[in-house]
Parts: structure tokens; sequence; C-alpha cells
């Protein structure tokens, strides 16, 4: 193609838009409609000259008429395709986002079932609470913050200076509660190990409805197996010094919970034995 035609070709298409070249069409078929079915109507009953004039003006009429028209249909064509093809977009942007959303949720739920057991204890507690309900944490604690990192919890409404609103990841919180779940029963069946068919008598002597009976008594030997408290650093159960009166025994907070939780709140945690109360 030579220099000229292609400056022709830009020049045209410069000058001459969608609508113009419509217009101009419209126009000349128009024209020629109606010097081809009108005029020849028209030339043997009124003046050359009117006839002429007349369908003219007919024919700039119907072509005027007609770019009207199609242009009309055009822009509604066009209308209609854009709201399609953006309807279309918007379909497919929402799809892409819920599988984003999806493969991120994924991703936080795999990495928490992988790293739950190295989770520091403070953690765990936290994570727990708020699987129960929101709780206000301090945003600058070391657990708090490494677990808002991870999106295992979040951050809403500000308290006060470092202090949050938080709740936990809805993707984890059903795991939290299955490990949750999980630990308790262990921590049960711990209990009943140690225990073994004391277990049930031990834990009768905590029952609200055994509170006020009196006098609580406990065998001497079954009293002795229970550790002192100073002694007994990690012990689901625990006593004062048998030396005492009267004896105090108490349950640790682990222990107290998976009792609560399998049998109900009608539990204490701690309950004390008189002298006479310690058969021998």
């Amino acid at each position: 193609m030579t220099p000229n035609i292609e400056f022709l070709i830009k020049i045209a298409s410069t000058v001459f838009s969608t609508k113009a070249v419509i217009g101009l069409l419209s126009l000349a078929t128009g024209v020629f409609l109606s010097w081809t079915e009108i005029y020849p109507f028209l030339k043997d009953s009124i003046p050359k000259n009117v006839s002429e004039f007349i369908t003219t003006t007919l024919g700039l009429a119907i072509g005027i008429t007609l770019s009207l028209l199609i242009n009309f249909i055009i822009e509604k064509g066009e209308k209609k395709f854009g709201e399609i093809k953006k309807e279309k977009e918007a379909k497919e942007e929402k799809i892409k986002n819920e599988r984003k959303l999806k493969n991120e949720r994924l991703k936080t739920k795999e990495r928490f079932e992988s790293v739950f057991a190295h989770l520091r204890l403070e953690q765990k507690d936290i994570l727990r609470h708020l699987s129960v309900e929101h709780q206000v944490l301090d945003s600058g604690n070391a657990a708090v913050h490494a677990l808002e990192k991870n999106k295992y919890i979040i951050k809403s409404e500000l308290i006060k200076s470092t202090y949050y609103v938080y709740k936990i990841n809805s993707v984890i919180s059903h795991l939290v509660e299955q490990n949750w779940d999980k630990e308790r029963q262990e921590e049960l069946k711990n209990f009943r190990i140690k225990y073994g068919t004391d277990a049930d008598y031990l834990l009768m002597l905590f029952s609200i409805e055994n509170d006020f009976d009196e006098p609580k008594t406990i065998a001497r030997e079954l009293l002795e197996r229970i550790p002192e408290c100073r002694y007994s650093f990690g012990s689901q159960i625990c006593r004062t010094s048998l030396e005492e009166d009267p004896v105090k025994i108490i349950i640790n907070d682990k222990l107290y919970d998976s009792i609560s939780h399998f049998k109900g709140d009608n539990y204490i945690n701690a309950i004390e034995i008189s002298k006479e109360g310690i058969i021998q």
C-alpha cells in the first residue's frame, strides 16, 4: 500500500464516523428509493420542477428517518451488549473472588490443622475462649499478635489504646471445638486410668448434689494417692497436707472444664474433708 493511499484512509477514518457513514448511506438510499419508486408516479401528474422537489424532499426525509432508525437500533444493541458484557464480567469476577476466598480458607484450615498441636497453651486458651464468644484482647500481646497475623483471629472494634474486640476465624472455629473436645475426652480418660474404679467416687464428692451431705468421707489410702498440691505441678487433682483439718481437695482447671463440659455444671472445683471423714 502506497503512502498516499494510507494517508487518504487515515483522513477518511478521521472525518467519517460510523454515524456519518450510516447517515450518508441512508440519505443515498432514501433519495434512490424516492427517485425510483415515487418519482415515476409524480412526473405525469404534476409539473416537473414540483415533482422533482417533492421527490428529493421525500428522499431526504426517508434517508434521515432510516438513518435515525438504524442509529437507534445500533445504540440500543451496543447498550444491551455493554450490559451483558458488564454482567458477564461481574459474574466472572465474583466467581474468581469466591474461588480465591475458598482457596484462602482451605489454606488457612490446612495450615491450622498442621500447627495446632504446636501452639502455646496461652494461644489455645485464647482460641477456645473466642470459639465461645468475642473477647477484648491486647493486640500488643505476643500470643494475640501471632494468631492475628496468621489470620486465626480477626480484629474488629477498637476499645482503647491497643485493646480491640476479637473474634475467631469461622474457618477454624469448629476445628478448635473439635480439638478442645478431644483434649477434654483425653483429660477424663487419663483421670479414670490413674484412679481406676475410684474415679467415679472422687467425681461424686465434687457433685453439688453431694455438697451438703455431711460429713464427706474418703478412704485414707485413696486420699494418700492424691498428690499434695505443693508437689503436684500439672496434676489433675491435688490436696493440702494430711496434717491439716479439714483437708482440701482441688481439681485443676483443665479437668474441671472437662467434667463441666461432659457432665454439666453440677460440680464444684474444691471440697473439704474433715479428720472425721477420713476412713482409716
